[in-house]
C-alpha cells in the first residue's frame, strides 16, 4: 500500500511536468506569433505616416518580445531542473524508504498503559494458580476501551490495553516523513 501510494504520486508528478511544459510551450508559440502579427501590422500601418513613431513601437514590442523569451528560458530551465529532481530524486527517496522498511526491525508491538497500577498484564511464561482479583470500578470503566484493542477475538481471555496509535504504524509514518523531508532538503 505504501509502495502503490508512492508510485501513483511519483507518476503523477512526471505527468504534470510534462503537461506543465507543452502548456507553456504552447502558449509561448502562440504569444510569439501574435506579437508578430501585431508587430508587422502596426509597423506597416504606422511606418506610412511617421518613422519616428514605428521606431517606438518596434522598440516596445521588441522588449516585451525578449521580456516573454527570457520568461519562458526560465520556465524552461525550472522545469527542466525540477523533471530532473522528479525522476531522479524521488526514486531515490523511495528506495530509501523501502531500505529503511526493510534494514530497521520494527519496534515491538506493545502500548503504554497510563495508568499501570489498575492493569497488570498476565506474565505468559508462569500460569498462577491463584484466583483473579476483581477489578477495580476504574478498570470496568475502561473495559469499553479494552475492546477496541487489536487482538478483540481474545480480549476476554487476555485484556489489551487501549492503544490509541500503534507503534508499528506510528514507526512507519516516522519512515515516511524523514525519507520526504530528506527529499524536500534535496530540492
Amino acid at each position: 500500500m505504501h509502495l502503490s501510494i508512492h508510485l501513483s504520486i511519483y507518476l503523477s508528478s512526471i505527468y504534470l511536468s510534462q503537461c506543465v511544459l507543452s502548456i507553456s510551450v504552447c502558449s509561448y508559440l502562440c504569444i510569439i506569433s501574435i506579437y508578430l502579427s501585431i508587430y508587422i501590422y502596426i509597423y506597416i500601418y504606422i511606418y506610412i505616416f511617421s518613422p519616428f513613431l514605428s521606431i517606438c513601437l518596434s522598440v516596445l514590442f521588441l522588449s516585451i518580445y525578449l521580456s516573454s523569451l527570457f520568461q519562458f528560458i526560465y520556465l524552461s530551465i525550472y522545469l527542466s531542473i525540477s523533471g530532473f529532481f522528479v525522476c531522479f530524486l524521488r526514486p531515490l527517496s523511495l528506495s530509501l524508504s523501502l531500505s529503511l522498511s526493510l534494514f530497521i526491525p520494527p519496534l515491538p508491538h506493545r502500548c503504554s498503559f497510563p495508568y499501570p497500577h489498575l492493569f497488570r498484564p498476565p506474565d505468559s511464561n508462569t500460569r498462577s494458580t491463584t484466583p483473579r482479583a476483581r477489578p477495580s470500578p476504574l478498570v470496568k470503566q475502561a473495559t469499553p476501551f479494552l475492546s477496541l484493542s487489536p487482538h478483540f477475538p481474545f480480549d476476554s481471555i487476555t485484556p489489551q490495553p487501549f492503544c490509541p496509535l500503534e507503534s508499528r504504524y506510528s514507526f512507519s509514518i516516522m519512515k515516511s516523513l524523514f525519507s520526504h523531508i530528506i527529499y524536500l532538503s534535496i530540492i
